[in-house]
Parts: structure tokens; sequence; C-alpha cells
């Protein structure tokens, strides 16, 4: 999936399994949005975990 501010929350909670409320989904939209990769395959599982983190405590 390709990242950018204007990515599909419904798609992006998907690759979550659903796990993330609507503002936690936002959340890791915008945290992805600021990294420099292309696609969410490219994110390093570390650093997508970090992120799933970040986004739960929001």
């Amino acid at each position: 999936m390709q990242i950018n501010s204007t990515m599909d929350l419904v798609e992006l909670n998907a690759r979550t399994q659903n796990a993330l409320t609507e503002a936690q989904t936002r959340t890791l939209r915008d945290l992805l949005a600021d990294t420099d990769y292309e696609n969410t395959e490219d994110v390093p599982e570390g650093e997508w975990l970090k992120m799933l983190e970040e986004a739960d405590r929001s």
C-alpha cells in the first residue's frame, strides 16, 4: 500500500487485522506519512511495531 497523508483508513486498518480504532489508524497514517518509505510493505517489522505501539497510545 502506497504511503501518503490520504491513505484509506479502512484499508490501512485491515493491515493491522482491524486492531485499531479510527483515531489510532489516523495516528498510524500520520506516523507512516512522516517516514521516507514509499509503501507500507517497505517498513521494517521493528519500526512497524513501534508505530503500532505509538498509535495504540493515542
